[in-house]
């Protein structure tokens, strides 16, 4: 369910967005809701970086993080083992620096357009990206590391429209994914092999008509010859 919240506030925040007054309060009442609902993260950030400090528990898991992807990145970077405490404090500070960001290009588009729209969304959005990041489900709403929320979390880019911060897929979906692509790939090989068969097939049966009717043909033009060969 988690995973249609985001499509589902993102398209009624489109619908109310339309349907507020554009005016000089409601402008204002957005840009303060969202700096409101922005600056409510960071207590929340200390409170997750304080906790996963205290825990010792997380000291004594290992974690294997692979190298980062992209067209930057190092071809001949190896994979990383570190604890889990310090890989869930990097993520911690991951979030706030995404929220910085993110707060950058809002600023950028209401001062540069004047547009309230995607401070509208964000307002909606920040709350649920929270509740589906991993790390709210781990530490504050004590789900389990495991399955889906095994470490390592692959990383998400941060959405000027409300959307970067959703769970993200783990290793096991990502190789989980991959053997159905391969799977898709060889059934979508053996359904075209399959095809050109039953191509063949067809086509071979269209042509036994037209040489069984000139094996037909040829006892006729024997028949023909006998007649002058007798007389």
């Amino acid at each position: 369910m988690s995973a249609y919240l985001g499509t589902i506030i993102l398209v009624a925040g489109i619908v109310v967005f339309q349907r507020l007054p554009k005016d000089e309060f409601t402008n204002s009442l957005i840009l303060k809701v969202f700096v409101t609902v922005f600056l409510a993260q960071y207590p929340l950030f200390f409170y997750l970086y304080q906790k996963i400090k205290g825990d010792a528990s997380l000291a004594s898991q290992t974690v294997t993080v692979p190298p980062p992807q992209g067209l930057t990145a190092d071809p001949n970077a190896q994979p990383t083992v570190t604890n889990a405490q310090d890989y869930d404090l990097g993520q911690v500070w991951d979030l706030v620096k995404k929220s910085l960001l993110n707060a950058v290009i809002m600023g950028g588009i209401f001062y540069k357009f004047g547009s309230t729209q995607p401070l509208f969304m964000q307002s909606l959005m920040i709350p649920v990206n929270l509740f589906n990041n991993p790390l709210i489900k781990v530490h504050l709403l004590g789900e389990k590391a495991e399955n889906a929320l095994a470490r390592p979390w692959a990383a998400s880019s941060p959405s000027p429209f409300g959307l970067g911060g959703s769970t993200p897929a783990t290793g096991e979906q990502a190789d989980s994914a991959s053997g159905q692509l391969t799977t898709s790939e060889a059934e979508a090989e053996a359904t075209s092999s399959d095809v050109s068969r039953s191509t063949t097939t067809a086509r071979a049966r269209q042509a036994e008509p037209e040489d069984e009717a000139r094996i037909t043909e040829l006892p006729d033009e024997d028949d023909s010859e006998n007649p002058a060969k007798e007389d």
